[in-house]
């Protein structure tokens, strides 16, 4: 972040840096191991809220959200309820994904299963893709869908971007019950200032998982949270 001169670079300037790195990259396996980095520098900088930083770890993550954003919005799309998706779908997906739990596979800060019947069904119905491509022209489904269960205290997944199946990602709030203050989605449009996206179930949103950085709270005691989350690519 230093040059020669000793004077630190602007996010601007380093966030070029990112890009021509990208442009440079002789193949997707160039691009991959590149966000791959990116993504480790991001869980190890990014501040969830009530975090410090100094100013070195705080320019150093700015250049890098400003970096993402070459390869798409890092925005939010969409947040709120979707007409196709009414109480008896958010309710076949719980009783799914409930089902499924016992055999999910354990990961960093949370449990996941691949989509069952219902969800793979959704994943890559034309009420889903008419809604995404209103959202963004000419996308398509991956056909990857994925539950994903917080259920244990300190259950959380740090500040990361995604990989190539959930460069659009469709984010489904299934049960979330809590007994003190509810972990939160966090999302980092704009550097270093987390933004917490408070969510209940039936909820959706819709993000740019691919240069949006975003996070999960740590779960509470007595807290238990379980997602679907439909991935898309952007043409």
């Amino acid at each position: 972040m230093r040059n020669s001169d000793d004077r630190m670079e602007s996010p601007q300037s380093v966030a070029v840096g990112i890009g021509r790195l990208f442009e440079q990259a002789g193949s997707q396996a160039e691009v991959d191991n590149l966000r791959a980095l990116l993504c480790s520098a991001v869980e190890r900088l990014a501040p969830l809220p009530g975090d410090q930083r100094n100013e070195i770890e705080t320019q150093a993550f700015g250049a890098i959200v400003e970096g993402l954003k070459r390869f798409g919005p890092a925005a939010l799309l969409f947040k709120g309820g979707i007409d196709f998706l009414d109480f008896a779908c958010i309710q076949s997906l719980a009783v799914e994904a409930a089902g499924l739990f016992p055999r999910a596979s354990e990961a960093q800060g949370h449990l996941y299963h691949p989509g069952g019947e219902v969800a793979n069904s959704l994943s890559v119905s034309p009420e889903l893709c008419r809604f995404m491509q209103d959202l963004v022209p000419e996308c398509q489904p991956t056909g990857i869908a994925s539950y994903v269960y917080y259920c244990r205290p300190g259950h959380g997944i740090p500040p990361h971007i995604d990989t190539n199946m959930f460069l659009l990602n469709v984010l489904i709030v299934l049960e979330h019950a809590y007994s003190g203050a509810p972990s939160n989605l966090v999302i980092y449009p704009d550097g270093p200032t987390p933004i917490t996206v408070k969510l209940a179930p039936g909820d959706v949103v819709v993000f740019d998982g691919g240069s949006l950085v975003h996070a999960r709270e740590k779960l509470g005691v007595d807290e238990r949270l379980s997602i679907l989350t439909i991935g898309f690519h952007p043409r």
